[in-house]
């Protein structure tokens, strides 16, 4: 190892967890600067947040994917090094936000909108009187969001709520 120090900042909200890694982090001799958030959460937004200013030098791993002290330091070093770490739930998770945003992107303003009214809970009739299409037309743009989203008849799988849960994928966060 180098003999440059790591800045080491731990924030966490757990005092045994705080104290926990503090020390296996005091036990290793490693000596550069990253950042590495630890968290309980795998969610994109604070993946995102972390890593908007690129990814060199930085880390986002799940608390419950470390079993070992020597995951815990091997990312440090990567991340001191310049290295980027994530842990694999995150990038799925990050891979399919953008798989469904790039669904929803396929659609038309107007079928944005009438899935945005199914989303909001509105039967065919209601989505037709606010939109002020006919419920025809609403039937034909729910089936074409359901062939752009790769929808089949599949019975076990409702097409509405799944559209609506890939919308509101691609909404949320």
């Amino acid at each position: 190892m180098s003999s440059a120090a790591v800045t080491v900042v731990v924030a966490e909200d757990s005092m045994l967890i705080r104290d926990g890694v503090l020390r296996v982090l005091a036990t290793d001799d490693s000596r550069r600067t990253g950042v590495i958030a630890l968290s309980h959460y795998a969610e994109p937004a604070y993946a995102t947040g972390l890593l908007d200013g690129g990814s060199a030098g930085r880390g986002y791993l799940l608390e419950e994917h470390i079993v070992h002290v020597d995951q815990l330091l091997s990312a440090v070093h990567v991340v001191a090094g310049g290295g980027s770490v994530l842990d694999p739930v995150i990038v799925e998770t990050l891979l399919s936000r953008r798989r469904e945003d790039e669904l929803v992107g396929r659609l038309t303003a107007r079928e944005r909108q009438v899935l945005a009214e199914i989303a909001g809970g509105g039967s065919n009739r209601v989505v037709a009187q606010r939109l002020s299409l006919s419920q025809r037309a609403v039937e034909k743009h729910i089936n074409s969001i359901f062939a752009k989203f790769g929808l089949t008849s599949d019975p076990s799988l409702d097409q509405r709520v799944t559209a609506v849960l890939l919308y509101l994928a691609a909404h949320s966060g």
